[in-house]
């Protein structure tokens, strides 16, 4: 990963049954955002502390505007690859994509690289320049899945990173662990 490091995962257990990718001989029809119902699943996986909206991002708290043109934003990139689910580039978790924030069970975070050891990239323009728009489950940024940097063996942890919403930087690189991700 240039500017950072690769990442690992002892759990590889997950499958994304139940869960459609809108792709092959689809292309002519929308792609359809799931509605989500209320935020019980989400909330089963982190601590009772981050019930609240500077860990979480609902609908209600975003900005008039601002929060609109991220998500019409994020919705178009994932329109535009004929995909209503993205993959954790971590442990490869299918994440189900909705239509309001907190639009994933995690974040996503765009990158100007694109990760070879990352199977699934959504590829999309910001400000003109080629970005590729990635997903972390909750799992994962929560360390219930131990993240493991395979250059020093450090423990990679995300939970400080606001669930459901997308960062503008690669959010793998910005935090290095050891001289060799800052190499």
């Amino acid at each position: 990963m240039p500017g950072g490091h690769v990442f690992r995962n002892a759990h590889f257990d997950y499958s994304s049954a139940g869960l459609s990718v809108h792709r092959a001989g689809h292309f002519d029809s929308p792609v359809q955002f799931l509605r989500r119902l209320d935020l019980s699943e989400l909330l089963t996986h982190i601590p009772r502390h981050k019930l609240n909206t500077f860990h979480v991002r609902v609908e209600d708290d975003a900005q008039v505007g601002q929060g609109e043109e991220l998500r019409k934003f994020i919705l178009a990139a994932l329109s535009a690859s004929h995909r209503n689910v993205v993959n954790c580039a971590l442990c490869h978790r299918a994440l189900p994509v909705f239509e309001q924030f907190p639009l994933v069970d995690g974040t996503l975070f765009l990158s100007p690289s694109r990760h070879d050891e990352i199977e699934y990239d959504v590829p999309c323009h910001l400000q003109g320049r080629l970005m590729h728009l990635y997903a972390v489950c909750v799992d994962c940024l929560e360390g219930v899945h131990k993240i493991i940097c395979i250059k020093c063996k450090s423990r990679w942890d995300g939970s400080w990173h606001q669930l459901g919403t997308m960062y503008t930087y690669d959010i793998l690189a910005a935090s290095p662990c050891c001289q060799v991700g800052i190499n």
